[in-house]
């Protein structure tokens, strides 16, 4: 089991990569999808109760200051649970 930490850096890791090559792959679903199976996690192992709300948090709070380093000019795409 990957722990808590490994978790937190790839659910953030891979909101940067798809926002860089991706815009249409960056859901919160899709983002939990890719690091369930990057760190061999049992399918929807981000959506159980120890999860859901704080890979959200984290998955939209990482968009967000993506978008802005990336500069104002760009729009901050839709984050839904797809």
């Amino acid at each position: 089991m990957a722990s808590d930490k490994a978790i937190t850096n790839a659910l953030l890791e891979t909101v940067r990569e798809l926002f860089k090559t991706d815009l249409d792959a960056l859901s919160v679903n899709n983002v939990r999808k890719v690091v369930e199976g990057q760190l061999d996690l049992s399918s929807g192992f981000l959506k159980g109760d120890a999860w859901k709300a704080k890979s959200k948090e984290l998955i939209t709070g990482e968009v967000v200051s993506t978008s802005r380093s990336a500069g104002a000019s760009l729009e901050i795409p839709s984050v839904a649970e797809n």
